[in-house]
């Protein structure tokens, strides 16, 4: 809410009350009472705005500069108004004030200082008209096109708009109906990262030597030694549980499983490893909702050993239908989980490079 406090001298007092009525008839906050009052401090540390009244007596009153003083401290937003011609403005005060010197002109006065006490009307990014209409087309080709529109919204000087197009970006990788534009739209995504609006180059951490330049160093032509390739690539990281080696992970948990199994010499063992290796590495995506959701370490590690836990029972459970199985067959196996859950949770919170 819009909260104002009114500085005047003791000769303006009569225009600051007519002043303070037309406020508050707007329904506007305006304490009246003496400056030196507790309650008047306060209520100047509370305000939004602070409106000052300006006139040849409020410039030599040494309680009124003592305030202006204050709010320059405070950081409020200060808008001045003036009673009649004055010669020079106080050093805390920028800008040109309002005129209320003209009784005939006093409203159109009133109404230029309400637009300048309204609060700025920020304005909700919204996409390009296309790409929403694309996006709302059942035509698959139509939505993949508009993919690769929002993947160039990236250089977007407006970061409202970048941002968003990158929220929608994610919305698709997961909730699209079409597999092939959820893959698209996970690899526009990773464009994003690392990226500013003003460069489509990703943002690397070179040497301090490196980074520093004269600007007034003259441009030459790149030597012949110059132009052969760098040993360091300008590379860019990604989290692991984004990238396209995740899909490894299930893959490399059933050789595991298996080799559980043979060891064990109950297929209990096996079950129990392959239910942790498939299921919790999808899980691992989806509980982060395409990276809405801050699930930072070591929560997937915890997270991860109490499912590994859990499958493993279930998995040495559903095994006890083909084996015979024992007490510690099921310990065996949910210790096993556990550890199989907290290692893919430690997995998923490691990035890899993306030349």
């Amino acid at each position: 809410m819009t909260q104002i406090y009114l500085v005047h001298s003791t000769e303006d007092a009569a225009f600051a009350e007519r002043l303070a009525a037309d406020l508050k008839a707007e329904g506007l906050d305006v304490p009246i009472g003496d400056p030196d009052t507790n309650a008047q401090f306060a209520a100047l540390h509370r305000a939004t705005h602070v409106i000052v009244v300006l006139s040849e007596a409020a410039l030599k009153d040494p309680q009124l500069i003592s305030t202006l003083s204050t709010t320059a401290d405070l950081k409020q937003k200060v808008v001045a108004v003036r009673t009649g011609p004055i010669k020079t403005m106080p050093r805390q005060l920028k800008g040109i004030p309002l005129d209320f010197s003209d009784a005939e002109t006093y409203q159109d006065s009133f109404e230029a200082l309400m637009d300048d006490l309204k609060p700025p009307v920020k304005q909700e990014p919204v996409l390009p008209e296309e790409i929403q209409a694309a996006l709302r087309n059942d035509d698959p080709v139509a939505r993949r096109d508009a993919v690769s529109a929002l993947g160039m919204l990236r250089n977007s000087h407006d970061l409202d708009v970048r941002d968003l197009a990158e929220q929608t970006l994610r919305d698709l990788a997961f909730k699209d109906p079409e597999s092939n534009i959820k893959a698209v739209a996970r690899s526009t995504l990773q464009l994003f990262q690392g990226m500013t609006p003003e460069t489509d180059i990703p943002q690397i951490i070179t040497h301090p030597a490196e980074a520093v330049t004269s600007e007034a160093a003259p441009v030459s032509s790149p030597s012949p030694a110059a132009q052969q390739p760098s040993a360091a690539k300008a590379v860019n990281t990604i989290a692991l549980w984004k990238s396209p080696q995740w899909k490894i992970v299930p893959a490399f948990g059933l050789v595991i499983a298996i080799l559980e199994g043979l060891a064990g010499q109950n297929i209990g063992y096996a079950i129990a490893g392959a239910l942790v290796w498939l299921i919790f590495p999808y899980l691992n995506v989806v509980i982060r909702d395409g990276g809405r959701m801050e699930w930072d370490m070591p929560a997937p590690v915890v997270a991860g050993s109490l499912i590994g836990l859990v499958f493993g029972i279930i998995g040495m459970l559903i095994g006890s239908l083909f084996n015979g199985v024992e007490g510690m067959d099921v310990v065996i196996a949910a210790v096993s989980g556990s550890v199989s859950g907290g290692f893919i949770g430690w997995l998923s919170s490691l990035h890899c490079v993306s030349v």
